[in-house]
């Protein structure tokens, strides 16, 4: 019974997804950040856009890092996705130092 699991390629990304929904939560509790500085028409592209790269990013990242750093740095990942956005819905707007005019 002591044998090692082995992850399939998608189990491994879906542990690693946790990296780029550190970004998907920047972009998140930034939005009005994002559309001050571009328009408030152009914010949401330019979200989605962010959003997409993050997740491009990091399906280099994982195909580029050996097989036994993918898995924790995707849990650390997730849990610090996790932390800022629960930090993020329990403080508010200005949890991260910004304030909404």
């Amino acid at each position: 019974m002591s044998e090692k699991r082995q992850f399939t390629a998608g189990e491994r990304f879906m542990i690693f997804s946790g990296v780029p929904m550190i970004g998907v939560v920047a972009v998140a509790s930034g939005q009005d950040f994002i559309e001050r500085i571009t328009s408030q028409r152009a914010g949401p592209y330019v979200s989605i856009g962010l959003i997409i790269f993050c997740f491009a990013m990091s399906m280099t990242l994982s195909n580029l890092l050996p097989r036994r750093f993918v898995i924790p740095i995707g849990i650390i990942g997730w849990v610090l996705a996790v932390s800022f956005l629960l930090w993020y819905a329990w403080f508010g707007p200005g949890a991260f130092g910004h304030h909404t005019l």
